[in-house]
């Protein structure tokens, strides 16, 4: 027989490789609080290399790019987000509002040249 589950945790949605190594339970280890913040790094930092792109469409007037591209981005963002609010995954939500940003950014700036 195995060991218990705690009631609304299912060990095995996670692995147990990982359970094992992370005490997720209990507290985050180094490794956990790391890739918290490369997520907010490289999320933000995705988005500001999306920034010179709305730059030159709203003041240099080129449209460059795709449209229907930028328009799916921001239609499935706001999944993205709902999903990690409701997962307490913030990062992962504030991610995906500063790229909503930048899409809408995009959308307007293409409509308005």
């Amino acid at each position: 027989m195995g060991k218990p589950k705690k009631e609304g945790f299912l060990r095995e949605d996670f692995g147990e490789a990982i359970y094992q190594n992370f005490d997720l339970e209990t507290k985050q280890s180094r490794t956990i609080k790391f890739l918290e913040f490369m997520i907010y790094f490289v999320g933000f930092l995705g988005a500001l290399l999306a920034l010179p792109q709305a730059y030159r469409i709203w003041f240099a007037g080129e449209v460059i790019g795709s449209l229907y591209s930028w328009i799916a981005l921001a239609a499935f963002t706001p999944f993205w987000i709902l999903y990690g609010i409701l997962n307490r995954k913030f990062s992962l939500a504030m991610t995906y509002v500063v790229w909503l940003v930048v899409a809408l950014l995009v959308i307007v700036g293409i409509y308005v040249n």
